[in-house]
């Protein structure tokens, strides 16, 4: 899933269902807030995240669960913080790496089987 919006403005997405994606990328086209929300689970696949939006105002916010369906990276290459409101769950298979120069902050209980690993350039 891209979220590739030039111009558009405060982009909320509600999920209605448990919902499946391969990845999620916003790309440098983003120039607004996006939050992804809910009460159900978001899970992301071997593709993990990627934020590539460089504009101040493109601030994305996952406020619904997410379910790591595979090991994966998730990569901030901003100065914008990502925030994950929403838990994150991940069976023992499946690790998250955290990785970009920019910041992630994680704000509720995770239930990942390993504490996500960060790679020397990714911020807390």
């Amino acid at each position: 899933m891209f979220f590739n919006f030039f111009g558009a403005a405060n982009l909320t997405t509600q999920l209605g269902a448990d919902f499946s994606i391969r990845s999620l990328t916003f790309t440098e086209d983003d120039v607004s807030a996006v939050t992804i929300g809910g009460a159900n689970t978001l899970t992301i696949g071997t593709g993990g995240i990627t934020d590539n939006a460089t504009n101040a105002g493109a601030l994305p916010t996952m406020s619904t669960n997410v379910a790591l369906g595979a090991s994966q990276s998730w990569t901030n290459n901003t100065t914008n913080v990502f925030t994950v409101i929403g838990g994150v769950s991940g069976g023992p298979g499946n690790a998250l790496t955290i990785a970009g120069s920019g910041a992630f902050t994680f704000t509720n209980a995770n239930s990942i089987a390993a504490p996500p690993v960060y790679c020397p350039m990714a911020r807390r």
